[in-house]
């Protein structure tokens, strides 16, 4: 499950506006948000200092590609091991190029909970770190524009997503949702355990 997924993590990043707001309606704040994007970017800084190995999964077909060139030009350092679309059934048909490419780090693109769960289901069989970035991929690859800055620093990210990809709406729909929940916990006593 995904809380399973969560829980057995060795890292868990509030990356997003609902659960920073969360913590603060169940007393226990975060220091702010952590987006993957953000996260991932410092990583490649840090993976180019030391010419470690990166691959890419997830995206559409072409997207990888796509990233892999931009990293590789604003992060000469990191080498890129291998890159794989995110259209696939089974792991099985992605674990044996993963491992073949033996690399340091491996960015997650398959979206939640798809991504979640293979990192859970994977990560004694794959000898890397592992990120899940989302849509991370259609990012570095200029497909997609990151919000600006003013909706960053305003935990509005998700609002400006919202105006550019319409279709998003339902989807989005979980946030109040999500946020109506922390308040009833809260009321309740409950810790959402």
């Amino acid at each position: 499950t995904l809380k399973a997924a969560i829980d057995n993590a060795d890292y868990v990043l509030p990356d997003g506006a609902g659960v920073v707001m969360a913590s603060k309606i169940l007393g226990s704040p975060l220091a702010g948000r952590a987006a993957g994007f953000d996260v991932a970017k410092e990583l490649l800084a840090l993976l180019s200092k030391g010419e470690k190995r990166l691959f890419l999964l997830g995206a559409k077909p072409g997207i990888g590609q796509k990233a892999a060139e931009k990293i590789a030009g604003q992060y000469p350092g990191v080498v890129i091991a291998g890159i794989q679309h995110g259209y696939f059934n089974e792991d099985s048909e992605v674990l044996d190029g993963i491992k073949a490419a033996r690399p340091d780090v491996l960015f997650v693109a398959l979206g939640s909970p798809r991504q979640e769960l293979f990192m859970q289901r994977n990560r004694k069989e794959l000898n890397a770190v592992m990120l899940g970035i989302g849509g991370s991929l259609d990012v570095f690859a200029g497909e997609v524009k990151r919000a600006p800055d003013f909706f960053i620093r305003h935990n509005l990210e998700w609002l400006y997503r919202l105006s550019k990809q319409p279709s998003r709406f339902f989807r989005m729909m979980k946030l109040p949702a999500y946020i109506l929940r922390a308040f009833a916990w809260r009321i309740t006593g409950r810790t959402g355990k």
